[in-house]
């Protein structure tokens, strides 16, 4: 009676590459390189209530690809501060990040979580350009509605 009475596993996340670029390597050189400059939106990683934690971002994005691209974008409706702290240790190892936007909703910052996570996300910016932008809903702002932090 010590433990749960079923054991749900984990969600899987299958990852995969496309057929052509597996098949020429040129293709992939070329495409990478166009891939790693389109702006990556990052809105944070499900929480699975069964296993009662974060999943983590490496689940579904490979450690190598969000170490290549050139501009990230947090979209941060709530602090989720594991979520944001695996991408700043992933970031901080290694990175090719020429800009960082994080959108962060108006009011509601006053928590512990977000207290940790602008912190942390202040030290980054030290070596890359790190832009907030305080907005209503960070799920479905452009960046023309945008205030600037």
């Amino acid at each position: 009676m010590g433990g749960p009475l079923c054991v749900i596993p984990r969600p899987y996340v299958k990852r995969c590459t496309q057929s052509i670029l597996l098949l020429n390597k040129e293709i992939t050189k070329e495409v990478l390189h166009h891939l790693y400059r389109i702006p990556l939106n990052l809105y944070g990683t499900p929480s699975a209530h069964i296993i009662m934690c974060q999943m983590d971002i490496t689940e579904f994005i490979s450690k190598h690809y969000l170490q290549r691209i050139h501009h990230g974008v947090l979209r941060l409706k709530h602090a989720n501060k594991q979520f944001v702290l695996s991408l700043l240790d992933i970031w901080g190892a290694e990175n090719r990040l020429e800009r960082l936007d994080v959108y962060r909703p108006r009011t509601g910052l006053d928590s512990q979580h977000w207290k940790v996570v602008e912190s942390r996300l202040w030290d980054f910016s030290k070596g890359v350009p790190v832009v907030f932008h305080e907005v209503d809903n960070p799920l479905i702002v452009g960046a023309s509605e945008a205030t600037w932090v």
